[in-house]
């Protein structure tokens, strides 16, 4: 151990190998807080660039979150291409239904029919009938992970893994 020099009875100075530590442990200190901050900025934590994602089936696209946060809304884009007759049915099967309350549909389907878990929804055929988007919004009521499979009425299906963070 360094010796301190003492003045007045007093020891001044400073210990070498002590401030070397000391800013070990700061350096050490910033650079995690660097570290948590990107990531929260990237979305590990959940909303970002990094956990959006999408799948593809044939004639439908579906955008959604893979990591969702409690009671916080988020949003699934279906995607669907035609040629449609008179409606459009999309299916939601699973615990996601159970696990992300479904707050909202849009466009408004004329037909809303229970599933165990799930629900099947219709909605009518838009003037070409060669395009549709459907909006549903929802809000996660508990923690963990969570699936949903998403079928079209031509049988074609997605599945979406999600996990609900605190």
């Amino acid at each position: 151990m360094d010796r301190l020099s003492e003045v007045s009875g007093v020891e001044v100075g400073y210990e070498e190998r002590f401030e070397d530590h000391w800013w070990t442990v700061i350096r050490v200190t910033w650079t995690l807080l660097v570290i948590c901050m990107l990531a929260g900025v990237a979305g590990l934590f959940g909303r970002g660039p990094l956990p959006q994602a999408t799948a593809h089936t044939g004639s439908m696209t579906v955008h959604y979150e893979k990591l969702l946060r409690f009671k916080t809304p988020s949003q699934i884009r279906i995607e669907a291409s035609g040629p449609f007759a008179s409606e459009f049915r999309i299916s939601l099967h699973g615990n996601c239904f159970q696990k992300a309350q479904v707050r909202s549909v849009l466009p408004e389907p004329t037909v809303s029919t229970p599933l165990d878990p799930g629900a099947t929804y219709s909605f009518p055929s838009t003037g070409g009938g060669e395009r549709m988007d459907v909006m549903i919004s929802q809000e996660p009521g508990a923690i963990g992970p969570a699936e949903c499979r998403l079928e079209n009425g031509a049988g074609e299906g997605v599945d979406v893994r999600q996990f609900i963070l605190p």
